[in-house]
């Protein structure tokens, strides 16, 4: 011990670093703030340092459960945090951190890289699934019981992605996030802020620019809000490839994932900038300082890391993941009372993916899964003995590039043969790994239709479509067509598409995705066309992650129907309940190009509510997509994301083993058009314009429709139960209020239903006209257990100095809080549209010190 002072545990964190730091030469230092590759680690890591003592960082994500690619041990898929943020139950981050904290530290990780506090502001973002929804206090209450969780002795989290990252496109491509000085105290920042105040002891800086800035080297982001506005002690690490610069003054404490990958900008040129006098050592000296704290206070030093993977308790996480994903699902529609599913006789199970479950693939949320349960599997095994369950595909399975193309619905496959091999369903697509089409294939096989997304973060496990080759950069698909009309060529690339062996259409596009269309063709009854794409990547955009991509998908006539989807309203005509459901595909690095559903799946709901009115739609998403269908169906239920154990989950909602109890994270909205009205731009249509300006300003999410006056499908924290609640009997305390001292809310809640069940009762405060504030804004909620009959009094309490300032405004020229007086409505109910009880109190502000402006961004905070 009197060698190495520092691993004294009875020491303070801080000491201990200082010790530590004392003994480090530069050469040190500097490698404590590079990023290494490491053996068995994927991304991140750092490799410590042994004559010190000082332990590896073994990283990795944990989007939906521990990151583990293909050859590791499995993980426990875990609900998508969206689904977590859907449970309205702040208490439940407490397992869900247990849980990828314990899996972490068996599976010899010692960071894990989550949660991530970014708002859901774009509803096509392909991370959405990664967040925890479109309001500020419910994402500070959802995450705040995560760290404490995940951070047992030898653990350490880290949250991502300070500031205003909200979307994929451009993210690696000079995306600028502009927005003002207030949007981002009062939206953006107070998931940070609250992070922080639970104990969050590292942060991943984001990929975008802020207002011009790259957030790695934003000193008014890292040090002026994040450190002194926030008073954040712990470090700062970037995103991989996402730092730009030099600039480790600004805040940055640790560059990702270092060498042998460039760029790299710490490393040697930092070595040298130290030794020229460019970069003080002072810098390094707190930078190491951060690092080496956060290693002490969590325990990285006097808990190592086993040597070789450990037992997983993999059932006792399963349980946990289903609970969490029942509590998640939400009830978006019930008509008639279909479910819970009562005494029926047959059950039709309508949906290409039934027979897994709908999970983020990609980067970060990939995880090889403990176990797989799709709701094929989940009714079956909980349907009543004696009830029939038949399934039926309806559509093609989701394949890897769904939903990021501008073009039309692809072709399907029953449409379709590959030459020479008649009765077959599909196309022929063969992969080389040069740019040309020349030599053998890496690949040649039969796919149900030209989607291909060759993409360095297809890893794709547990899915029902084999993901392209990544080494693919070139690729030819051919296919013989019986029932064509217009087509259109969609991608990324060199791409060109041969119609009976003549040019119909093509594409030079190299950095964005683009879409061309063809002229008309008809085809007499009994004849073919022959079609062939071919596809050469011509580099590929952020860093050669995307050399190419394609689909050719098609438009027409209204009276030209899939035989499986006919199939599958069959099936339905012949069933007591159809169960149809339906999934998107989301990943990382990529956004949604629209928010309809792929591969025709609202046709195959329409067909099937046409043969049978018990239909229920289970959605798996994390986008809000659009549904349009919803008047035709006796009830929709979405399900998000839902982790292994999402078929369990869901069958046992609809056979009532479980009430429903979820509301929505965010809004769904009824066209995409309404997104654009509060001003939310879709990404892919603008991906020319790197420039993101957040006009919306405060008013994201419902905030804006409520400003706009536009009604969705479905509002923000809305969800229905098999039960019933009534509200009553609302007081606030006290009335009169000096703006500093918690304001009490209590009410009277009431199972008025024949169901044991939980309402999630919510708190919308509106504040005095005449500052530009939301008409109303959440600042509290409670998820309430009860049986029938039973009545129980809530008590919600509005801190003023909690991290959203709910009585203040921030004023931009003085930099600081400001409470504002007046009388204040707040309002209780069921979602942000339902609210049943309403009551007044006023503020009396004292007098605040007007503070100086010295032009720093973020200088002054709280009052």
């Amino acid at each position: 011990m009197s060698e190495r002072p520092w691993m004294d545990a009875e020491l303070s964190a801080d000491r201990r670093a200082s010790l530590l730091l004392e003994e480090m030469t530069s050469e040190e230092k500097v490698a404590l703030m590079t990023g290494d590759v490491l053996e068995g680690v994927e991304g991140f890591s750092n490799a410590g340092i042994d004559r010190l003592g000082i332990p590896p960082l073994r990283m990795a994500d944990a989007g939906s459960g521990l990151r583990r690619p293909a050859g590791y041990s499995a993980a426990t898929a875990m609900p998508a945090p969206i689904a977590l943020a859907a449970t309205w139950d702040a208490d439940l981050g407490t397992p869900y951190g247990y849980v990828v904290g314990e899996e972490s530290f068996l599976l010899r990780h010692n960071v894990m890289l989550g949660p991530n506090a970014d708002l859901s502001r774009v509803p096509w973002s392909g991370r959405i699934g990664e967040t925890v929804g479109e309001d500020p206090v419910l994402v500070c209450e959802m995450t705040m019981k995560v760290p404490a969780a995940v951070q047992r002795p030898g653990v350490l989290c880290c949250y991502k992605h300070p500031l205003a990252y909200n979307q994929e496109t451009n993210r690696g491509g000079g995306g600028n996030s502009i927005l003002d000085e207030r949007t981002i105290r009062e939206v953006y920042a107070p998931p940070f802020d609250a992070a922080i105040r639970a104990g969050a002891v590292s942060l991943m800086s984001s990929f975008n620019k802020i207002n011009g800035v790259y957030a790695n080297e934003n000193d008014d982001m890292q040090n002026k809000l994040l450190r002194d506005a926030f008073g954040f002690a712990g470090f700062l690490m970037s995103d991989y490839l996402a730092n730009h610069s030099l600039s480790p003054g600004a805040g940055l404490d640790m560059e990702e994932p270092g060498h042998p990958v460039e760029p790299t900008y710490y490393g040697p040129h930092l070595l040298w900038a130290v030794q020229n006098g460019s970069i003080s050592k002072s810098v390094l000296d707190r930078a190491c300082q951060r690092i080496l704290w956060a290693m002490f206070v969590t325990g990285l030093f006097d808990t190592p890391l086993p040597e070789v993977d450990q037992p997983v308790p993999y059932a006792e996480h399963a349980t946990i993941a289903r609970e969490i994903e029942e509590a998640a699902i939400t009830l978006l529609r019930n008509e008639g009372g279909v479910p819970p599913l009562g005494a029926v006789h047959s059950i039709a199970v309508i949906g290409a993916d039934t027979d897994r479950p709908a999970r983020v693939g990609g980067s970060s949320f990939v995880t090889i899964p403990a176990d797989s349960v799709g709701i094929l599997r989940g009714i079956a095994e909980r349907a009543p003995e004696g009830v029939e369950v038949r399934s039926a595909p309806g559509t093609d399975p989701i394949a890897s590039g769904d939903g990021i193309f501008l073009g039309a619905q692809p072709i399907a496959s029953a449409f379709q043969s590959p030459p020479g091999q008649p009765g077959v369903k599909g196309v022929r697509i063969e992969y080389c790994e040069n740019d040309e089409l020349s030599g053998e294939p890496v690949e040649d096989r039969v796919e149900p239709d030209t989607t291909v997304n060759v993409f360095v973060f297809n890893m794709f496990h547990d899915m029902g479509r084999v993901g392209p080759p990544l080494s693919a950069r070139s690729l030819r698909s051919t296919g013989i067509l019986t029932v064509p009309y217009r087509f259109t060529l969609s991608g990324l690339g060199v791409a060109k598409l041969w119609i009976d062996d003549v040019e119909a259409a093509r594409f030079d596009s190299p950095w964005a995705h683009t879409t061309v269309e063809t002229a008309e063709y008809t085809l007499e009854a009994g004849t073919t066309l022959s079609l062939r794409v071919e596809v050469r990547s011509t580099g590929g955009r952020a860093g050669g992650v995307e050399p190419c991509a394609v689909q050719l998908g098609w438009t027409h006539p209204d009276d030209v129907a899939s035989p499986d989807i006919a199939a599958a309203a069959e099936l339905a005509r012949e069933s007591d309940v159809a169960v149809v459901f339906v999934r998107t595909m989301e990943c990382e690095q990529q956004d949604s190009a629209t928010l309809s559903l792929a591969r025709n799946q609202d046709a195959m709901v329409q067909a099937v509510a046409a043969a049978n009115p018990n239909t229920v739609v289970v959605i798996g998403s994390g986008t809000p997509v659009l549904t349009p269908w919803t008047p035709d169906v006796a009830a929709v239920l979405q399900s998000y994301m839902g982790g292994q154990e999402q078929g369990h989950a869901i069958a046992r909602v609809l056979f009532g083993d479980v009430n429903p109890s979820g509301k929505l994270p965010y809004t769904m909205a009824r066209s995409e058009d309404q997104y654009e009205t509060i001003g939310v731009a879709n990404p892919v249509r603008n991906e020319w314009n790197r420039d993101v300006e957040y006009t919306e300003g405060l008013f994201i999410g419902y905030r804006g429709f409520e400003k706009h006056g536009l009604t969705p499908q479905f509002p923000f924290g809305h969800g229905l139960s098999y039960t019933r609640f009534g509200y009553d009997s609302l007081t606030v305390e006290p009335e009169v209020s000096d703006g500093t001292a918690p304001v009490v809310l209590r009410f009277t809640l009431t199972n008025t239903g024949e169901r044991a069940g939980a309402e999630v009762a919510q708190a919308y405060l509106s504040v005095p006209e005449g500052h530009d504030e939301p008409a109303k804004k959440l600042v509290g909620f409670a998820k309430v257990p009860l049986e029938p009959g039973e009545s129980r009094e809530v008590e919600l309490v509005i801190d003023p100095l909690s991290p959203a300032h709910p009585l203040s405004m921030w004023d931009a020229g003085a930099h600081l809080w400001r409470t504002i007086s007046g009388t204040y409505t707040v309002r209780i109910g069921a979602s942000s549209q339902d609210l049943r009880l309403s009551a007044t109190f006023e503020v009396r502000a004292k007098e605040a010190p007007t503070a100086g402006s010295d032009g720093a961004m973020y200088h002054l905070t709280d009052t």
